[in-house]
């Protein structure tokens, strides 16, 4: 029996699946991070399995980390080591709030993580490494990149945008491992041909492009900042009487507003020694006004008539930081592309228009200096947040997205599709992958393949490399009429177990 290091997201599902690879002799955990909702069931049904509680050291603490001996030591000095950096202090931006990390302190963090993941992988000696999705959580990626230097097994699923399908691939980047036999039953099969002729005939209505998370974004949105007018109009009157205790009492029990895990967390020493109680709320605030004002200030009205269409990725989001690898900056996918582009080929960029919601974290994501840093690019040009998507798509020579579901859309508009990451539609016709040496202008002379092609190869990829399953909670809301099918829940465990001992051999 292999032993692993497990990464599940909090659906049951994942906790079901490693009590049945160790029913069927496949596998066993020794060491589980991931959702903190499993980490009591995991302790009490793999006695014998190291449980990691990740969201201690994803807010910057190290308590628990265990001592290093040692072992493997060449992971400092190989490039592995410098992936794993450059992922790693991204992904602290997720937790950022007030701006006030240091680059020194989550240099020091990422030591401390990598010294943590080297100890556990001394202790327990893993065979593989099986994770349910890309990791986004530090400690997490520092294991996998570690994993990935020695050389053991990485297995990552990845999940399907339009259908509860998802499949299983060597890391998150690596090729997609062919489903297991009989993993997709008949009904089935017959439901995404049905999903497949829904999604490419979507096209056929430009009203009806606009992705339903992105609707349900907008939505949310909206109701919160509904809500905080209200909150704010009903409290003037008592906010205004209370004003002046406010600021005596502001003065005189001024506290100290520490990060969670304070006693032993290196952002602890970054935040300011005195904060009274509304601080972090009015930098929190003001960091997203700057945002938007730098945004409007970059905006362009007088935007080329022959262009790469690239609409931004909201940030922080796995979509972009590890899903695009070494793209999983978005300032070196748009240099790259120019470098690739012919001269007289301009590039139009579009805010994600999350980026800037109350009801997002968008901030945390994006400095205000990005929209004057990415302006250094000769021909980029920032389209206005009002400009509809459908125009840019089917105005443009190409669309251009990390991993983004836009370049599916620009395929099934009769238009090249380009991605820098590693997207569920790779391979997908009229989608072409971009990095340095490709030959851009030769993509754009092609001609578009017809929609019908796109829908032909979802049904047959399917058939080839997918399982019924989705990877989040909130996937199984979205898609919760198939966990109403008989049997569906069921087989997703059934087809995920398969696929991993089939992959470990």
């Amino acid at each position: 029996m292999k032993r692993i290091f497990y990464f599940p997201t909090g659906r049951r599902m994942w906790f079901d699946l490693a009590r049945s690879l160790e029913e069927q002799g496949v596998a066993t955990p020794v060491a589980w991070l991931g959702d903190p909702r499993h980490d009591a069931t995991a302790r009490e049904t793999f006695p014998d399995c190291e449980v990691v509680p990740v969201m201690p050291s994803r807010a910057g603490s190290l308590s628990g980390a265990p001592l290093w001996r040692g072992t493997h030591a060449g992971f400092w000095t190989s490039a592995e080591h410098d992936r794993a950096r450059d992922h790693a202090i991204k992904l602290m931006d997720r937790v950022d709030w007030t701006g006030e990390q240091r680059g020194v302190t989550r240099a020091a963090l990422f030591d401390g993580l990598v010294l943590w993941a080297l100890a556990l992988v001394e202790r327990h000696d893993p065979d593989a490494l099986v994770m349910s999705e890309p990791p986004h959580q530090p400690l997490q990626l520092v294991i996998e990149h570690v994993m990935r230097w020695l050389g053991r097994d990485v297995l990552c699923f990845a999940g399907w945008s339009i259908m509860p399908l998802m499949m299983l691939r060597r890391d998150y980047d690596g090729p997609i491992l062919p489903a297991p036999d009989g993993a997709l039953r008949e009904h089935l099969r017959d439901r995404i041909g049905q999903e497949a002729d829904a999604f490419v005939g979507r096209f056929d209505d430009a009203a009806a492009i606009e992705p339903r998370y992105m609707a349900q974004q907008r939505d949310r949105a909206a109701r919160i900042a509904r809500r905080d007018r209200r909150m704010r109009a009903l409290t003037a009157p008592l906010r205004l009487a209370l004003r002046p205790l406010g600021r005596v009492l502001g003065r005189r029990y001024a506290i100290d507003i520490d990060p969670p895990h304070a006693s032993d967390n290196l952002f602890t020493e970054d935040r300011l020694p005195r904060a009274a109680l509304g601080d972090r709320k009015r930098t929190i605030a003001a960091r997203r006004t700057r945002l938007a004002d730098r945004l409007d200030a970059a905006i362009g009205t007088d935007l080329p008539a022959d262009y790469v269409y690239v609409p931004l990725h909201y940030e922080p989001e796995r979509t972009t930081n590890p899903d695009g690898g070494v793209f999983h900056d978005q300032i070196r996918a748009l240099s790259v592309l120019r470098a690739l582009l012919p001269d007289d080929i301009g590039i139009v960029v579009k805010e994600h228009p999350s980026q800037l919601s109350a009801a997002m974290r968008g901030f945390l994501g994006r400095s205000p200096g990005f929209y004057r840093v990415i302006r250094q690019i000769e021909g980029l040009h920032i389209a206005p947040n009002e400009t509809p998507s459908t125009a840019l798509i089917t105005n443009a020579r190409a669309t251009a997205a990390i991993t983004g579901t836009a370049v599916i859309e620009s395929a099934c508009l009769g238009r090249p599709g380009l991605i820098f990451g590693h997207p569920w539609f790779e391979g997908c016709p009229n989608v072409h992958r971009v990095g340095q040496g490709a030959d851009l202008a030769a993509i754009l002379a092609e001609i578009p393949q017809p929609r019908g092609a796109v829908r032909d190869w979802l049904v047959t990829r399917a058939s080839e490399v997918a399982m019924p399953g989705c990877i989040n909670p909130s996937n199984e809301r979205y898609f919760r009429s198939y966990y109403e099918m008989d049997g569906f829940a069921e087989a997703e465990c059934i087809a995920a177990t398969n696929a991993i001992a089939q992959a470990l051999g």
